[in-house]
């Protein structure tokens, strides 16, 4: 097919998902929370005249992964093995602390690494699809917890390593 269109519908009929086109060979729906209990129903609509056939792949993704880092301890290993499955790592600090971010041994492919600060918001960010990465060294602006965010890129499942170091 070429640049179908996809939807999703709540059991209701209000839309889940709004239709979205794609000229991609796959297509990736990251986590959605179902507000209803029910049948959900997936629209695929193709351009024109069109015919052909798709395969779906439903998964229900496990709650995130938590766990803690320590400035200048040992890199924690994380397992994501569900598509849609995120990594949140945290950490304690404090205020003009300079800190780097480290990933080692990424098989996720490639994955957004993100530094959040305690409310929430984000330090800093990069996409990559290295085995090994390291954010832009940061001062923290405040002392709290920040948390380390893994997301794979689409349905990516693998395994990293994440670090913490000062600098």
């Amino acid at each position: 097919l070429n640049c179908p269109s996809f939807s999703i519908s709540n059991p209701d009929g209000t839309s889940l998902l709004a239709p979205t086109t794609t000229c991609s060979a796959t297509f990736y729906v990251d986590t959605k929370t179902l507000p209803l209990t029910g049948t959900y129903t997936i629209l695929m609509n193709a351009a024109s005249s069109e015919t052909g056939s798709a395969t779906f792949n439903l998964f229900e993704v496990p709650p995130d992964i938590v766990g803690d880092l320590v400035i200048g301890a040992a890199e924690v290993p994380v397992t994501l093995a569900t598509p849609g499955q995120n990594a949140n790592l945290s950490f304690a600090g404090t205020a003009e602390q300079q800190v780097t971010v480290r990933v080692t041994g990424n098989t996720l492919g490639c994955q957004t690494v993100s530094l959040r600060k305690p409310d929430g918001g984000v330090l800093v960010s990069s996409t990559t699809c290295n085995s090994s990465v390291n954010l832009p060294q940061q001062v923290l602006p405040l002392t709290g917890t920040y948390t380390v965010r893994s997301d794979p890129s689409g349905a990516n499942v693998g395994s990293a390593a994440i670090a913490v170091t000062s600098p």
